[in-house]
């Protein structure tokens, strides 16, 4: 009687562990979005340098093994050495900078998606904008060239090329991913371009439940304003560029829509610019300049509050240019107008029912107006203030 209650005892835990690495497996297998970032070594076969590029992108399993995938990278290389170390006119020749961003469409093929592993192939298309100047010739008015001037060629093109990769994650938990992620472009004529990262990924369901969201009541939605300085450069800037300190001040609206999360919209009026210094090397000058400029901010935040009171936030922003002004060399220069969409993150904490500080992070990733490049970052020190708590 004893040994037939423990084989039953047994047989039962064996059952509910079984079931449970089901369950797990099942669960696991059954996300079917996923989102992503990660930061990689880009190299081209064009220059020798080794430069970065950050991608981020969500992907859709309409099938178990069988995902699409959207996604946009930006990333920079550059050589400016040169400009510190001149010996000779080979060298100034080797001077160049360059900025790339990619907008990525791939089909994925996992054909490994399980509890703990993921293998993935991907394959699609990209629409690749590389922004370039290089060094077309030199001249020199000294045979130990110490004083020299460079031609500089620009460059900036956009080409639809073809893309793969190969990605392997490791299953940190069911809804988090650790991995790898190379890619290959093809960016012209026996011309390749590759990268290699580190990629997080978190994997969900697009429903109310996973989420954890509940039924929405506007009797919570709060109102307020903002206030804040802006600490901003241009993006890709040399290293004889500076932040310049602006001012932001908007409306904001923010509405619960679970335990946790938060979703906040504001439109802000927002000031930045940059500030470029003189630098000199023999006839070679880099020209001063100042830029101040004046943004409508439309932000969409969502927020989670991972302790009390402490919230993480991050969302997306379209930027509308107002106006402007700039100076080249101390003299008035025409001002380019852009529009920009971007990506803002950081964090806040909750002093009081009313009052709430936070620190973010603001880049311009994509422009949407004819007059390309511009973009800014920055960081912000706001404060907001409830009006209707």
């Amino acid at each position: 009687m004893t040994m037939n209650r423990i084989g039953s005892v047994l047989s039962m835990v064996l059952l509910i562990v079984t079931g449970q690495q089901a369950v797990f497996a099942q669960k696991t297998a059954s996300y079917r979005w996923e989102i992503s970032a990660g930061g990689n070594t880009l190299q081209s076969s064009e220059v020798s340098s080794t430069g970065w590029l950050i991608r981020q992108q969500v992907t859709y399993f309409p099938l178990k093994h069988i995902g699409i995938s959207a996604g946009a990278g930006w990333g920079k290389m550059e050589n400016l050495t040169p400009l510190t170390t001149i010996t000779d006119q080979k060298e100034l020749l080797k001077l160049f900078y360059r900025q790339y961003n990619t907008t990525e469409l791939n089909a994925v093929w996992a054909p490994i998606r399980g509890r703990r592993h993921t293998l993935r192939l991907t394959a699609g298309l990209a629409m690749w904008r590389l922004r370039a100047m290089n060094v077309d010739s030199v001249i020199s008015s000294s045979p130990r060239w110490q004083q020299a001037e460079i031609v500089p060629d620009f460059v900036d093109s956009r080409r639809l090329i073809p893309q793969i990769g190969l990605g392997y994650q490791v299953n940190i938990t069911p809804r988090w991913l650790l991995g790898v992620d190379a890619r290959a472009y093809r960016v012209g004529a026996r011309k390749t371009a590759t990268t290699l990262g580190l990629t997080a990924a978190y994997r969900f369901h697009l429903n109310a439940d996973s989420l954890g969201l509940t039924k929405l009541n506007w009797q919570d939605l709060k109102i307020g304003v903002r206030l804040g300085a802006t600490y901003s450069a241009g993006n890709g800037q040399s290293n004889y560029g500076s932040y310049r300190a602006r001012m932001i001040a908007g409306l904001w609206a923010e509405l619960p829509i679970s335990l946790t999360w938060s979703a906040r919209g504001e439109i802000s009026y927002a000031q930045r610019g940059y500030r470029i210094r003189e630098y000199k090397r023999g006839n070679m000058r880099l020209l001063p300049a100042v830029s101040s400029q004046s943004f409508l901010d439309w932000t969409i935040l969502f927020s989670h509050e991972i302790a009390y009171r402490w919230r993480l936030l991050m969302g997306p922003q379209l930027a509308i240019f107002l106006n402007g002004r700039e100076e080249l060399d101390g003299k008035p220069a025409p001002v380019r107008p852009r529009h920009f969409s971007g990506v803002v993150f950081g964090t806040s904490v909750q002093l009081s029912d009313r009052l709430q500080i936070d620190g973010r992070y603001q880049r311009d990733i994509l422009s949407f107006s004819t007059n390309q490049g511009g973009g800014l970052h920055g960081f912000q020190l706001g404060m907001s203030y409830s009006l209707n708590y």
